[in-house]
């Protein structure tokens, strides 16, 4: 279980600061297993925002909902839960940019 309270290096905290609920960002993800990197990879903010009426071509873009921000925040640690881990992402916005 990730511990919310943990708090991240100062440079990814500013970067996240700039990310809204509800955005799509492009990140770069490390598989867990493999070291594999993938990079542009969507992932959501926003959760299910359209719920079963999501419309094809977005839900098919998107790698991975989260429920919000704080969701996101955990993908970036290792203990995560999942079989990857962010390491980096870009928001399209300034600021909202970090990558390990």
């Amino acid at each position: 279980m990730v511990d919310m309270n943990t708090s991240l290096a100062p440079e990814i905290e500013a970067a996240l600061a700039k990310l809204d609920d509800g955005e799509v960002v492009e990140c770069d993800i490390k598989y867990k297993d493999n070291g594999e990197l993938h990079t542009g990879v969507p992932i959501a903010l926003h959760g299910d925002m359209y719920g079963d009426d999501c419309p094809d071509e977005i839900d098919d873009g998107i790698f991975f909902y989260c429920d919000g921000l704080n969701d996101f925040r955990a993908l970036l640690k290792e203990d995560n839960g999942e079989d990857f881990v962010v390491v980096g992402f870009d928001n399209g916005k300034e600021g909202g940019r970090w990558h390990s």
